[in-house]
């Protein structure tokens, strides 16, 4: 192993399909230069006397395999200990996911984060959208289930998307 380590905050593992999910594929590519994978899961992640860890594995990768992962080794790390942490979770954009936001953003100064912590809870990624309406089509923002409605009864067709969700989740 090399000292160059890049911590992946993600969903479980037995949850992502390799053939489509980009944090695999991500991985797979830091992995290829060297680095060691850090993974750890949103809830095992801790500010302990005023550092910032997380309980976790050291993961290999290898998608010829059926099990496309291999851990070898469960670990608390410090994560101002490596070289990046990139952030893959899934929604939902619960109190869980913003206070983990608000932990990471207490080491960015010590440690490149991707995608950077602030930002992820200042620009909600379909929200952001609203700024280029222009280039849109017919298009609602809404909890209002009669402004929903009569959207619906005005388009034909229509996408559904939930704000804080994926894949249709919540709708």
């Amino acid at each position: 192993m090399t000292n160059k380590i890049v911590a992946i905050q993600g969903d479980f593992l037995s949850k992502l399909n390799p053939l489509t999910d980009t944090s695999i594929f991500l991985a797979n590519e830091i992995q290829k230069k060297n680095y060691n994978i850090f993974y750890y899961f949103p809830k095992n992640l801790s500010i302990i006397n005023s550092k910032v860890v997380a309980d976790g594995y050291f993961l290999q990768f290898d998608y010829s395999k059926k099990k496309f992962f291999k851990i070898l080794k469960n670990k608390k790390l410090d994560l101002t200990k490596c070289s990046f942490v990139l952030i893959r979770q899934d929604p939902p954009f619960d109190l869980s996911y913003i206070l983990n936001t608000y932990i990471l953003d207490t080491i960015k100064d010590k440690v490149k984060i991707i995608n950077d912590p602030s930002s992820i809870r200042n620009i909600s990624e379909k929200l952001f959208a609203i700024r280029y309406q222009k280039y849109m089509p017919k298009t609602i923002f809404s909890q209002n289930e009669m402004e929903i409605k009569n959207f619906f009864k005005k388009n034909d067709k229509v996408i559904i998307k939930p704000i804080n969700g994926y894949g249709g989740n919540d709708i």
